[in-house]
């Protein structure tokens, strides 16, 4: 297997240097998957992206956000001099300026590949990313794919949706139960693609040793209640059995949509077979 990884469209795995896995399924109501998955095991970067889009436009959306978010990480670590085409803020980490250009470079990307032709437009992508750096992770996210952390039996979400009804939720106006079958519960406020830029916030954990890092799109957790998350998380099992199990359940759980994850577990020392 090579260094970088990219899967699309049916069950594929992926099994990295730290403990982890990915798995990407259609679903049970979907032909196509739009969802896809990139795992760079020599530079700990991890990214799902789900597509949206008619045709093959959601498809072709998330791989561009996927492939353009690594191909610029790669760059900025193998390269001794970097361009910086939206500028670099001294006030901010390193780590922080490289994911946001990433990002903007894969939004002006889409947003590009989308005017060159008829059959892309109105294309875009959800993402989330996370980068490991010794002891931290940085992550950033832009719609409603999200990243869980689960430490000492705990599950804490990581990114908060940028979707219509998490805004009606901060307001007050609906409950999260009542977002749960809310008619627009699938309309995102922030996406990869379809304007010049997107704000773009770069946030980063700490980590311990065991943490259990999950990258999701919203066909598992539209399916799959955070409870359940953290139940299956915390079973003793390996992460690919872990992986298959969430998959699982979503698709029990009606399956409407394209289901991807990302399981990665915190390991200083790697993983060896």
């Amino acid at each position: 297997m090579t260094d970088s990884s990219r899967v699309s469209a049916s069950q594929t795995w992926v099994k990295t240097m730290l403990p982890s896995a990915a798995l990407s399924d259609p679903g049970r109501k979907r032909q196509i998957n739009e969802d896809y998955f990139l795992v760079n095991r020599r530079h700990d970067l991890y990214v799902l992206a789900d597509g949206m889009g008619g045709h093959a436009a959601g498809e072709v959306a998330s791989q561009l956000v996927a492939g353009t978010i690594e191909e610029f990480v790669l760059l900025v670590n193998e390269s001794a001099e970097i361009t910086w085409p939206f500028g670099y803020s001294v006030r901010m980490p390193y780590e922080h300026n490289v994911l946001q250009t990433a990002v903007q470079l894969a939004n002006s990307r889409v947003s590009h590949t989308a005017q060159q032709s008829e059959q892309y437009t109105g294309m875009g992508a959800t993402v989330v990313v996370v980068w490991i750096r010794g002891t931290k992770a940085f992550y950033c996210h832009i719609g409603d794919s999200r990243i869980y952390l689960l430490r000492e039996g705990q599950l804490s979400r990581l990114t908060q949706d940028h979707s219509l009804v998490q805004e009606q939720i901060s307001r007050g106006l609906i409950t999260p139960e009542e977002a749960k079958t809310h008619r627009l519960r699938h309309v995102v406020t922030r996406a990869v693609g379809g304007r010049d830029s997107v704000d773009v916030s770069v946030q980063e954990q700490g980590l311990q040793v065991g943490d259990l890092l999950l990258l999701c799109s919203d066909g598992l957790t539209d399916c799959v209640t955070d409870s359940e998350i953290c139940r299956i998380m915390g079973t003793p099992a390996r992460p690919e059995e872990l992986c298959q199990e969430l998959v699982d359940t979503a698709n029990r759980g009606g399956g409407d949509d394209n289901i991807t994850v990302v399981l990665v577990q915190y390991s200083p020392n790697g993983f060896k077979e």
